[in-house]
């Protein structure tokens, strides 16, 4: 199949027009026209953009494609896509790799979800199609759940779409979903995955800054040294740590913050030698 020809096939099973087609890669109804018609010829970066978006294969014919970024040759290795340009670094062309080839898919929503207290997940209902959410995503086992409850406000909100991909592997700091021998289903924060050892951390839990300075016009003095530990539960965090300023000022540091009164915060600073 030649390049024209793959652009109408891709066009047609997305049931798009040429002038929605065009609009994925920034070109208008003419231009498009002109592909499809053998006039002119796309880029392989617009080709790729459009395989992406389409979610339809890169043509097989993909090599010696010509573009107007000055495009000699180009290959294709499952969905790794490679093109030799004219002026490398070398004078005589160099390969250049362009990324793995990731595709928009459709993820199905299957269900809803429940989050409770500390974390855990409770799946509602699964089963059927209620809608789909648009992802760039190589699991096509890949589904998603709407979230019911608060409890993990702000980080995850009741109304929002989750996607879990059971295929794919979570990257460190990504959400991730378990299940314990005993069934219990919650929601985590990956920290890091040895061979032996998960090690996660509550999405809500206990979250850890340090460094940095703090500064107003209502202090006495800037805070050069903070150390603030936030044990975030429900709709309230609890805030607690140390401060130091200069040579001889030191203190703790605590208070209770409720969401609703985020933007009216009362912290209290405590210790012996105040600046």
């Amino acid at each position: 199949m030649n390049i024209p020809a793959w652009l109408k096939a891709a066009r047609k099973q997305a049931g798009l027009t040429q002038e929605e087609a065009g609009a994925l890669v920034g070109v208008t109804k003419g231009n498009w026209s002109a592909w499809e018609n053998e006039r002119h010829s796309p880029s392989v970066v617009q080709i790729a953009k459009l395989a992406e978006a389409l979610q339809y294969p890169l043509p097989a014919n993909l090599g010696g494609q010509s573009s107007t970024e000055e495009t000699q040759g180009v290959s294709v290795v499952g969905e790794k896509v490679t093109y030799e340009t004219e002026n490398g670094p070398s004078g005589s062309g160099q390969v250049v790799y362009a990324g793995v080839v990731t595709y928009s898919r459709r993820i199905p929503v299957s269900g809803s979800a429940r989050l409770r207290p500390g974390g855990l997940l409770e799946i509602d209902s699964m089963g059927g199609v209620d809608g789909f959410v648009l992802l760039q995503t190589q699991d096509s086992a890949a589904f998603a759940l709407r979230i019911r409850g608060d409890f993990m406000a702000p980080a995850i909100r009741d109304g929002w779409y989750v996607v879990i991909s059971p295929d794919a592997k979570p990257a460190v700091g990504e959400y991730v979903a378990l299940q314990l021998k005993d069934g219990t289903q919650m929601v985590r924060e990956l920290l890091y995955e040895r061979a032996d050892t998960v090690a996660v951390m509550e999405v809500n839990g206990n979250v850890r800054l340090s460094g940095g300075e703090i500064a107003g016009p209502e202090l006495p003095t800037t805070l050069e040294d903070l150390q603030l530990q936030a044990q975030i539960a429900g709709e309230s965090v609890r805030l607690q740590g140390s401060w130091k300023s200069g040579k001889t000022g030191q203190g703790t540091l605590g208070g209770t913050v409720a969401w609703a009164d985020a933007l009216d915060v009362d912290v209290q600073l405590k210790g012996s030698r105040l600046p």
